[in-house]
């Protein structure tokens, strides 16, 4: 058999190892963010909110005021690690953000909603607008 014809039949079987392996470090990526974050408030300023990350499900909680649902995609090929929220309900808004998780510390900077404006790094300044950071609740 010529090498092109063998390489041709075994190309299903490396895609499906491909895609095997990508899925798992998918799965691994979102249990790695499962469970409720707060909110490190930026200094000088009293907010409260949460991030539960749930079955591939975000649900943004403020605190004493309500909550809103987003479904959510991550990438964790990239570098810096990629996120997609997807509010369905109420605001009707999608972000392209990245994040990184450091221990019990999640760093989360997000683009303009509804636009193509995935940051490509952490801010410096810590405009509470566009960058935020949660500490993992304790079970």
């Amino acid at each position: 058999m010529s090498r092109p014809i063998t390489l041709l039949l075994a190309l299903p079987a490396l895609m499906f190892a491909v895609a095997g392996q990508a899925g798992e470090a998918l799965k691994k990526e979102l249990a790695r963010l499962e469970g409720t974050w707060d909110l490190v408030p930026p200094e000088g300023t009293k907010e409260a909110m949460q991030l539960k990350f749930a079955a591939g499900k975000l649900t943004v909680i403020f605190v004493g005021m309500g909550s809103l649902e987003a479904d959510i995609k991550v990438y964790p090929e990239t570098n810096p690690r990629c996120i997609d929220l997807d509010f369905k309900k109420g605001r009707q808004e999608t972000y392209e953000g990245i994040y990184a998780i450091e221990g019990d510390t999640l760093r989360l900077a997000l683009g303009q909603a509804n636009l193509k404006d995935r940051p490509t790094k952490f801010p410096e300044d810590a405009d509470p607008s566009k960058y935020a950071v949660f500490k993992r609740q304790k079970p």
